[in-house]
């Protein structure tokens, strides 16, 4: 990272000036330049200044003006809300959850996958090492809820950190290497510090950010290092190098236990 009181003394050279308005513009439009050097923090979303929104027609619009930006890649996200400067993720049981329609099982409200990045973005950890998240647990689904259990494998919160590299194919997708910072119920089954799940941990391997019940609707900040949970994560790969961060979401599920969860998220950031 740049030293500030040489940053202060030093006018940068014209080449510098170049290279930091190509950076300006390239994460405008949601692309890090591979030789940028990182010194301020990059937010992915940040929700503190955007106004309320209701669950229903009023969060639907709100969610077809970010079209671009923020996307539904699963599931329906009837119940989510906008309130005092945060995302309500609601996971509930809803007619299409019901359904026996293929076509409407895919929007189901009790199971939402939102991407938070555009096409086309690219953070190397070598740049951006950390990755911060403000959020809260608000219900968790209970019922023994274990994300390592293929059968209760739901949680109130996942961060989802896609990385650069081979494709897994799953369900007719092509599915990156993928960590998910999740707010856990509880201890794991496995006991481990990844969590891995039959069907999906090829692709997926499980952090948590929290567990329990812990100060319930209440905002905290949290941050992990990038570079050494894909390390934790991925250790077949990691040791040919750490991969570019790709995509960034968020996932709510409580489909599997037939219960109900909620957290609320604040805003993402990447870190130098």
């Amino acid at each position: 990272m740049m030293d500030d009181t040489t940053h202060r003394r030093r006018k940068p050279a014209a080449g510098a000036t170049i290279r930091w308005a190509l950076w300006i513009w390239a994460a405008g439009c949601g692309v890090l330049l591979p030789s940028a050097r990182a010194s301020e923090p990059l937010a992915v979303v940040d929700f503190s200044r955007q106004p309320d929104a209701s669950p229903g027609p009023a969060m639907a619009a709100w969610l077809d003006a970010q079209k671009g930006r923020i996307e539904t890649k699963f599931g329906g996200p009837a119940y989510f809300f906008l309130q005092q400067g945060s995302l309500h993720l609601v996971a509930r049981p809803g007619p299409a959850a019901s359904s026996i329609l293929l076509w409407r099982l895919l929007k189901r409200e009790d199971k939402v996958i939102l991407r938070l990045t555009p096409n086309g973005f690219r953070v190397s950890p070598r740049s951006y090492r950390r990755v911060e998240v403000t959020m809260a647990p608000v219900r968790l689904p209970g019922k023994g809820a274990d994300v390592t259990d293929s059968d209760r494998n739901d949680a109130c919160f996942y961060l989802l950190v896609a990385f650069d590299g081979p494709r897994h194919l799953y369900q007719g997708q092509r599915v990156p290497d993928t960590i998910a910072y999740v707010w856990a119920d509880g201890a794991w089954k496995t006991g481990a510090d990844v969590g891995r799940e039959r069907k999906y941990g090829e692709f997926m391997r499980h952090i948590a950010l929290g567990r329990g019940p812990d100060r319930l609707g209440e905002l905290r900040t949290l941050v992990r290092d990038v570079e050494a949970d894909f390390r934790l994560a991925y250790p077949e790969r990691a040791e040919k190098g750490i991969p570019d961060v790709i995509e960034v979401g968020l996932m709510i599920d409580s489909n599997t236990v037939k219960s109900e969860a909620e957290s609320m998220l604040r805003s993402v950031r990447f870190l130098p």
